[in-house]
């Protein structure tokens, strides 16, 4: 019996090698914006090459996505890049998003400069928790300009900044992503001399093929962005 069934274990691992690799696994973490808004046509493009794959998407910000990435959990994260970064995630910068206010049309502010010019600031800031990138960059830009403003509310995402600021709650300080347009009833107020958040991929170890195939879809995408950002 033992010399009967031999060949068959024998091969087992092997065989269950093919059947795991007859199916590719693509496992991607990124912020709601870009998974809402982005990756959806970046995977059809991925499908030309690889027709058939199991997906998993993971809402992340930065501190999530590299935990996802250390555990194993994730094949590549879309994320804000920085310094800060654990040594042995590699990285590859896509885009510069620039640092914008965002305020209720009621209000009186049209530029940046009337905050600046004041002994104190009085409205509520409106923006990600302490750590978060944009208000990393957002409190660096304030000390250049020797102003102090401390977040009033803290969110986790832009589209809460937008909502309460529709609401009245104070003025936001968010990114604005590519294409980006206020909600009715919130002005965009630029932030020149703030330093941008750069927005990129991070990943661990060697991508697998499709993994390569949608970072190469990515780096497209973002070629054309910053294209059509310099032509306006």
């Amino acid at each position: 019996m033992f010399e009967f069934t031999k060949p068959f274990f024998d091969d087992v691992e092997k065989v269950a090698g093919r059947i795991r690799g007859a199916v590719q696994q693509l496992r991607i973490a990124a912020p709601s914006i870009v998974l809402h808004d982005y990756v959806p046509e970046l995977l059809q493009r991925v499908r030309r090459r690889f027709p058939i794959f199991r997906l998993q998407l993971h809402e992340a910000a930065r501190g999530d996505a590299e935990r996802l990435l250390q555990a194993g959990e994730i094949d590549l994260a879309i994320t804000v890049i920085d310094s800060k970064r654990r040594p042995e995630i590699h990285s590859r910068p896509l885009l510069e998003l620039p640092l914008i206010l965002l305020v209720n049309k009621k209000h009186h502010l049209t530029t940046a400069k009337q905050l600046w010019s004041r002994d104190k600031i009085e409205e509520t800031l409106i923006t990600f928790p302490r750590g978060d990138a944009v208000h990393t960059h957002f409190q660096r830009g304030l000390d250049q300009f020797g102003v102090e403003w401390f977040p009033g509310i803290e969110v986790t995402s832009t589209r809460l900044i937008e909502h309460y600021v529709a609401n009245g709650y104070g003025v936001g300080a968010a990114v604005a992503t590519p294409g980006f347009k206020p909600p009715p009833g919130v002005r965009v107020i630029s932030l020149p001399g703030f330093p941008p958040v750069v927005v990129g991929a991070a990943w661990l170890g060697k991508l697998s093929p499709i993994a390569e195939q949608f970072l190469a879809e990515v780096e497209i995408e973002a070629s054309v962005v910053k294209r059509s950002t310099k032509l306006r």
